[in-house]
Parts: structure tokens; sequence; C-alpha cells
């Protein structure tokens, strides 16, 4: 582990080097060949520390006192759900819309103590950054590089209603109250609010409403003792903001000038580059290359199969994995004809399970993500409904650990009234209440998340089932804090088999504790046998050595990027998930279940900038900004120092990628036909050109779109979209066949299903060869004949077999892979048989007489 230095000292260090330095000699070359993630992740550590927020105490007023002699109070949210549980809070009020010119708002009048509260909900950021209008025009005519000059940009209001509506109503006026999101983020969107009603009443008494829950007894807290806005915070994140438009402007406009005729062709309105976005994508890419160079290495393994209480338990021998077969070999030659063993020894090791820690941002992601398979974007935006909802604390958090003296009691009694959890938030009320695991990091006045109030099955504050799935999760883990830890027993058996001693490992839960509430991460239990030691044992078979291969490391989830962004300090925990979203709309990097995807675009860009920008791809540039803002929010530096420090290093490295951008424009070009080719669907009707799938915004179906015309037509989601060599009756385009997950597949005409449906069900299918498609498909997967005369259906993804007629169904083996074979069963001849083979056990199942037959038989 090296030293620990500040950032400014190493970029101090290193800058003279990393100038001079050469990067496609070959040494560096096979060193960045080599280089991995969790050697990316050791650098950073030994060589970064960011800086922890110090969140001072602010200084609290009395609202008695601040309005003593005020008539009107402006109320500023960040949400109008804010606004409606504020107003309620404080005495229901009245809602009164107002009209401009650029849309009605909505907002409400309270009278408190015969003063008037006018309560103004915004929509998050009222004002972004934009170039000033001499770069306005088409980006051709200006240098991208002269917009590394905050001089250059401008604050553009995008709410102009709200803006027009915080100038009015902000005339007769006394105080500005700010009741924004109790987060840096929610603090600069408070500046811009105060800064808009500035231009009309200069300085105006401003103070803050801070809260993390929407109840009204903590709402009606936040209002009659108010703190001094958190200002370093929202220059910080102001500064942030214009450092990202800096960069984000011209390293974009860079590229996109550059490689016009290449976004043109992939249908994208810009190659971008940011700060946060072009390290995760270059995480990605290292974690790739890993898979890529990794060249796997043989070795063997020697089993046997025992007999236990007439169960088959597979054994390993105690020196397996083998390097050398012949060592194998020797061994397998010495006990391959035994038929008896004995228990030489059982070790057993116990252990206590502790429960998960409390949530903040990150942690609630990675969960969701991990148990659900929601994206972190979809997850964030879930948060954000239950909190405003009133059923979660605030989402946006670092704190994962709660005080001592938070009181878990209200909770839990809420919580009983939910149906099934209800009853163990009754147990633990009954037991007393006691959390038995907390976090480590308690950061402000923040709280972890927690569910504070019981949503019902079909209540409206849950209006989907990944709301209803997400709340339940949330209020599991809150649940199991206050449970016993589990208890394990790890146990390994050492058996002799002759002179030679195997051995399987296995787990028995002993204690349940916290997993009867949050089963996510119960060990599955593989040996629950009780044996004793002396024990003899028969021996099924001692199998042949058997040849595997070591494994490439695995792809990323989603969930472990987003930790991995945590750990480099990329982004913050609201806006990671939006960074990976980019990468997904830029073709960079594509989703696969829960796995991301670097594409070969992406690929291209990344492999490219670590050789001429190493420390922009690689997360220390963005550490710097990190660690400045911090530095800021801290009261350490001043935010326009802040902008200037930057400013100097990224003019220096823009001068490198503007040096070697034509190299990657030709590699590029040739990566994008390829990507055209890899992801064509079919040829346009319009134009012949090659149309190709792509994400619709709310993700509801998607949008095959011709790459060269432009004319794109909506299809349902599927996992894979094959052309068929059959058209379409009406309109003469191709017949599609949609893999789609979870749900039977279907043929359709991408041109007219919408008007007309999917093939089974157009009013001309009789005369289309369509038809024939669809039947071929139903033979393939027809098992028989039903009692009431219908067909007895195979749905693959559903693993059951079910009557095109009747409905009546057969339910298949949740366990192990299922394949319809095309022999029928000898006993009853009636159903073709089902082959399925599980870790333990191979057979055939017929569904008519429902015997299981061994693979070894020989009728089959």
């Amino acid at each position: 582990m090296g030293k620990q230095i500040t950032l400014d000292e190493f970029f101090r260090k290193s800058r003279g080097e990393k100038e001079k330095r050469v990067l496609r000699d070959k040494e560096l070359t096979s060193m960045i060949k080599d280089f991995s993630l969790s050697d990316l992740i050791k650098e950073f550590k030994s060589k970064i520390k960011l800086p922890e927020i110090k969140d001072r105490s602010s200084k609290k007023f009395s609202v008695m006192e601040i309005l003593s002699n005020v008539r009107k109070v402006i109320i500023v949210t960040e949400k109008p759900k804010v606004a409606q549980a504020i107003a309620k809070a404080l005495g229901g009020g009245r809602l009164r819309k107002v009209s401009t010119k650029s849309g009605n708002i909505h907002i409400y009048d309270v009278y408190w103590n015969a003063k008037k509260l006018t309560i103004i909900p915004l929509k998050g950021h009222i004002m972004e950054y934009a170039p000033i209008d001499a770069f306005s025009g088409k980006w051709e005519d200006s240098d991208p590089r002269a917009l590394i000059n905050p001089s250059f940009l401008k604050e553009v209001i995008i709410e102009k209603d709200i803006a027009e509506i915080l100038k009015r109503e902000s005339m007769n006026a006394d105080v500005l109250i700010l009741a924004t999101d109790a987060d840096e983020e929610g603090a600069n969107i408070g500046l811009e609010a105060y800064e808009i009603i500035a231009k009309v009443k200069g300085k105006i008494p401003t103070y803050q409403m801070w809260f993390i829950s929407l109840q009204p007894a903590e709402l009606r807290a936040a209002f009659y003792a108010p703190i001094e806005p958190k200002w370093s915070w929202a220059y910080a994140v102001k500064a942030r903001r214009i450092i990202d438009a800096m960069i984000g402007f011209s390293a974009t406009r860079e590229l996109t000038v550059a490689f016009r005729d290449i976004t043109q062709s992939l249908r994208v309105k810009a190659f971008s580059i940011g700060r946060v976005q072009t390290p995760t994508l270059y995480l990605l890419f290292v974690r790739e290359r890993e898979i890529r160079n990794f060249k796997p290495k043989p070795y063997w393994v020697l089993k046997a199969r025992i007999f236990i209480d007439g169960e088959s338990l597979e054994i390993i021998h105690k020196d397996s994995p083998f390097d050398s077969e012949r060592s194998a070999l020797m061994i397998y030659e010495k006990v391959k004809d035994v038929d008896k063993g004995f228990v030489r020894k059982i070790l057993v090791s116990k252990e206590l399970k502790l429960p998960p820690t409390p949530l903040n941002t990150t942690k609630a992601l990675t969960m969701i993500n991990d148990i659900l398979g929601i994206s972190a974007y979809r997850a964030m935006k879930i948060l954000e409904d239950l909190y405003l909802n009133g059923l979660i604390t605030y989402p946006r958090t670092d704190t994962d650990k709660y005080p001592p003296n938070y009181d878990h009691v209200r909770n839990l009694r809420a919580l009983q009234k939910l149906p099934g959890l209800g009853l163990i938030a009754q147990r633990i009320l009954r037991k007393g209440v006691k959390l038995r695991r907390n976090g480590s990091r308690l950061i402000g006045d923040h709280l972890p998340i927690t569910p504070i109030d019981a949503a019902f099955p079909r209540d409206k504050r849950l209006p989907t089932k990944q709301h209803q799935a997400v709340y339940e999760v949330i209020v599991r883990r809150y649940l199991s804090l206050f449970l016993e830890p589990a208890e394990i027993a790890r146990i390994k058996l050492l058996i002799s088999i002759g002179s030679e001693l195997f051995e399987a490992s296995g787990i028995q839960i002993m204690r349940e504790g916290f997993y009867v509430v949050y089963p996510y991460d119960k060990p599955k239990e593989e040996i629950k046998t009780k044996l004793t030691e002396g024990q003899k044992v028969q021996i099924e078979a001692v199998l042949p050595p058997e040849r595997k291969f070591t494994q490439p490391p695995s792809r990323l989830k989603e969930s472990e990027l987003i930790k991995l962004m945590e750990t480099l300090g990329l982004g913050t925990k609201s806006t990671r998930p939006e960074h990976i979203e980019t990468l997904i709309s830029r073709h960079y990097v594509e989703r696969k279940g829960k796995t991301l995807r670097i594409t070969n675009i992406g690929w291209t860009i990344a492999e490219f900038l670590e050789k001429i920008w190493p420390d922009f791809v690689k997360p220390f540039f963005s550490a710097y900004v990190h660690s400045l803002m911090r530095n800021v929010m801290n009261e350490e530096m001043d935010w326009q120092e802040m902008i200037e420090h930057v400013r100097v290093r990224f003019l220096r490295l823009f001068d490198e990628l503007r040096k070697n951008i034509g190299e990657l424009k030709e590699e590029l070009s040739k990566v994008s036909k390829q990507y055209i080719r890899e992801r064509e669907v079919m040829k346009c009707p319009k134009c012949e050109g090659p149309m190709i799938i792509l994400p619709s915004k709310r993700g509801k179906v998607n949008i095959l779109k011709c790459i060269e015309c432009g004319f794109s037509t909506i299809v349902p989601k599927a996992r894979r979209y094959i052309v068929q060599a059959v058209k379409c009756k009406i309109c003469g385009s191709p017949i599609l066949l949609l893999k789609r997950s979870g749900k039977a597949d279907i043929y359709l005409c991408p041109i007219c299903w919408r008007e007309k449906g999917i093939c089974s069900k157009c009013d001309k299918l009789e005369t289309c060869e369509a038809l024939k498609l669809i039947k071929e498909e139903k033979e393939k997967n027809t098992v028989g004949k039903c009692e009431c005369g219908g067909n007895l259906i195979y749905l693959i993804n559903w693993r059951i077999v079910r009557c095109d007629n009747c409905g009546k169904k057969y339910y298949l083996p949740k366990q192990g892979s299922i394949r319809l074979l095309n022999k029928k069963c000898p006993r009853c001849n009636n159903y073709r048989l089902f082959k399925v083979i599980t870790s333990k056990k191979q057979y055939y199942l017929c569904i008519g007489c429902g015997i299981m037959h061994k693979l070894s038989e020989k009728s089959y």
C-alpha cells in the first residue's frame, strides 16, 4: 500500500511524466493489456483519499420570531406532492390555479397565525447551462475548445411558467422558506429559486425547512424551527454543473463534428464524453478486456457418488482440482472398483449471520437490482414515488446508521397493520425493540431509507407491481434489523474410498433468525443427512477424471457497477443511475438482464481514450472534481476557485484529445458498420436500408428503425427478433418471429400488426403464408391430444402443458433443464416424452402416465 496523498499532490507529481510518456510502444501496450479492474481499484485506494463531508450544525431559528412582522411568506418545494403534504400539515389551505404564458401551475395558500403562506411546487431544476448565443448555430462554425470557459456559458430557464410564478408571487412577499430536498442537489435547486426571486426583490430573508419524511409531525417541526440554508452545498453543485457543462459541451462537440457521418449512420444525435460517464464506460471496458484476454487453463476434477439414506451425494477428491490429468488418473485407477467407503471425519463449524445493514441510496439500488432485477434508474424513480407517497423516508442519503435515540417503535406500530409481515412487527414489539444491526455512516440529520407507513395490497400509493415489490423488500430489510442472527453450520464430510480421501461440503441452517423475513441471502442447505464418524457408505460410482477449464471473470452486474462508482467517487448517489442510462442510450453499453456489456463502439472509444487520455478515462480526474466539490461544501474553498482549477487541467486534456482524434475516427467508422450489421433485423420496406431495434423512452415497447431513411415502427418487446422467409399477405413486409421472455413466442408483421393484431389473430391468416409457420410452431410444441379433443401445448417459458381447448394444465418440474422429445412414451403411447436433467438426476417424464423413466433404461 503506497503512501496516501491528496489529489493535488498526485496530479502535480505525475503531470510532467504523463505529458512526456509515449503510450504506443510495445512495453506500455503490454502493461495496459494486463491492467485489471482490481488493479485500478487498488491504485485508486492507494493514491486517492476523498475528503469526508463535514456537515456542520446549521443555525436554527424560531418561526414565531422570523414571521413576527411579516404578512406573506413564500415556501418553495421541489415537487408538487411535497407542497401538498406541507399545506396539509400546516392546516390544509386552498389550492389555487395560476395561469402563465407557458402554462398553468397549481399552488397552495395557507393562513397560519394570520400570516399568508404561499406554497409553490417546482419540478426539479429550474435552470440549466447552455453555450452563449455565439455558439448556438452549427457546431462546425465554432471552436469547441472555447467552451472550456464559464464566461461562454449562460443560465437558461427551462421551467418558464414556474419562474414567472416565483417572480409574480414574491413581489409582495417578505420571507422565503426553501423546502427543497435535504441534500446538495436540493440545496442547489433552492438556490435557483432564490436567484430568480432576488432579481425582482433584491435580497430577501431566506430560511430552510429540513426534513427527511413527509409525516405531518416532522413537517410541522421543520417549519417551526427552520435552519440557515446550506449555501456552500448549493454553490458546490453549481460549480460542478458548470464544470460538467464545459467538459460535456466541448468534448461532445469535438467528437460529434469529427464523426458526423458516423452519428448519422447510427441515428444518434451525438457522441458524448462526460466527466463521470466516460470513466464509468472505462470500468466496463477494463472488465471486458479481462474477459477477452483471458486464457483458460485446463484442470481435472475427480468425483464419486455415494448413497446415503436413499439419496445420492456427490463427493470430490480432497486434492481436486488437479493440474495434471495423469495425477487424477492414477488415483482413479486405485479406487474405481471400490464399492464401500466410510465416514472418516465430520468437521462442523458454527457461525452467526447478522442481518444486513440499514439502507442508504447505493445499498437500496444494489439490493433492488440484485433481488428484483429492476434497473438502478427505474429503482430510483420508484424510491422517489414511495417517498412522495409518504411510505419511506428521503431516499437520497449516504447515511446507513440510525442515531441511538431514533424512535423505531412508531414505525413498527405502523407496519404491524400489514398482512403477513405485520405479524413479524408485532413479534418485535412484544419482545422489545432492539436494533441488532446498524451501519457505520451517520451524516448530518439524514436517516437510512426507512419504511414509515403501511401500504396494503391495491393501495393507490403502490401504483405498479414493481412499486409493491420494492416497498415489500424495503419493509423486509427494515424488520430484519430487529431479529436475532441466523445460525448456520458449515459441514465438511471426509469420506474414505480405499486409501483415498474424498470430501463433501455443505451448510445446515441451525436457526432461521432474520432469514424468516429476509430470505434473499439465505444459503441453500446442501447436507441434510445425519451421519456419524465411522459409518459405512455405499459407493454408487467413482467417475473418471473430468476435464474442466478455468473461467474468466464475469461481466459486471448493474448493482456491482453502482457500488464501484461509489467506491471510486464517480457521480453522486442521485446521478449514478442516470449516467448508466446515458451510456446505454449512446449505444456504448447494452443491458442484458442484470448485466451490463460494453458494445464495440464503446470498446473502441474507451480503448483509444485510454491511450491518449489516461487521467480522464480513469476515475482520477473525476475524483479530483469530486474532492474539490466536497471542499466547497465544507467551506474550505470558493466555488469559483474550484471551477478555475478544473478548467486549467481540462484544457490540457482537451488538447491531447484533439491531437489524436483522426486515428479514432478511422477505427470508429469500421466498428459502427459492424455494429449495424450485427443488429440488423430486416431491410426497410421504404428504402431497403438496415432496420435495427432501439428502446423506447418509456421502455414498454421497442422501436424498429431504419438507419438510412429514419422510417420506424413500434414492435412489442422481445429478447430476439428473427425475420422469416414469409411475406405479409396485406403489406408484403417480412414476418417476424418474436422470442419473448416469460411469454409465448409470436409471429407478426412489423408494419400492420397494430391495426390487424399479431398473425394468429389477423383476419387474413387463412390466405397468408404465415399460417404454415403458426401451424409448424404449434406442432413443434404439441405434446399430444387432450381427452376433450384439444391439443396439449407445451408452454416453454411457463413450464406447463396446457390444453388449447379446455384449459387443462400439467405442471412440469421447476428445477433443471427440460426438452420435449419427438419420441412417445412406450407405456401409454399417447404423449411425447420430456427429457429432464437436474444437478442430481436425469430422467424421462411422461405427463400422461406420470412415470419417470431413468435414462439408463434400454427401451429409451
